[in-house]
């Protein structure tokens, strides 16, 4: 009789005596049946095999997509926070110019202000 993966009369013959095991393997019909379950438990063995085969390969697929998505969505929020700062930098950039021509502006200021301290004592 012809071993094969997930035959019910296998399984059968597993739990049956020694003497019927022999009996049932020397008969040709039930040869034969065997041929038959084994060939169709390896065609549903396959079937079964190749829906998992493809239940993961619709699983990987739709993870694949997904991560496409998410690292098209990270790499417009990089271009984003990158445009973010560089504009922040040229805020700064002109908050620093500001600042420094307010100091500049203070310091003539402060010359005006001696110079009229100056003349007025000079009056």
């Amino acid at each position: 009789m012809p071993k094969c993966r997930n035959s019910p009369l296998n399984t059968m013959n597993n739990q049956g005596d020694k003497a019927s095991q022999k009996k049932r393997e020397k008969s040709p019909e039930n040869e034969l049946t065997d041929i038959e379950i084994c060939d169709s438990s390896d065609r549903e063995f396959r079937m079964v095999l190749l829906k998992k085969l493809n239940e993961i390969l619709n699983d990987s697929y739709q993870q694949l997509q997904k991560l496409k998505k998410q690292l098209h969505e990270q790499s417009k929020e990089i271009e984003t926070l990158e445009k973010n700062r560089k504009d922040f930098m040229e805020i700064k950039n002109t908050l620093q110019e500001f600042k420094n021509k307010t100091a500049r502006l203070g310091n003539r200021v402060d010359q005006m202000e001696e110079r009229i301290r100056i003349s007025k004592t000079e009056i």
